[in-house]
């Protein structure tokens, strides 16, 4: 049975032109439904790849994947998952 989950990630290596290109990394949290923590990290990472596509900015210097790791799995209520699912969105910050 699946549960939800809030999932916080931090994550690296995105080359973004501001006046050139450099290197930036990110936070971001995505509220997913899996059917245990390994399971939300991975879901989570897939929504992020896909919204990074999205914008174009899933592109590294070396074309080596981005560096993602999970700074918390969180077990939440159904209320909490309906009002923020699925979460998008991230704060950008210059590596």
């Amino acid at each position: 049975m699946k549960k939800n989950y809030v999932v916080l990630v931090e994550g690296a290596n995105i080359w973004m032109k501001s006046e050139k290109f450099e290197r930036y990394g990110f936070f971001t949290t995505r509220f997913v439904r899996a059917a245990n923590c390994t399971e939300a990290f991975e879901v989570s990472k897939k929504l992020i790849i896909k919204e990074l596509e999205k914008h174009g900015l899933a592109v590294t210097s070396t074309g080596a994947e981005i560096e993602m790791r999970q700074l918390k799995v969180e077990l939440i209520d159904w209320w909490q998952y309906l009002w923020h699912a699925p979460g998008k969105g991230f704060s950008f910050f210059l590596q």
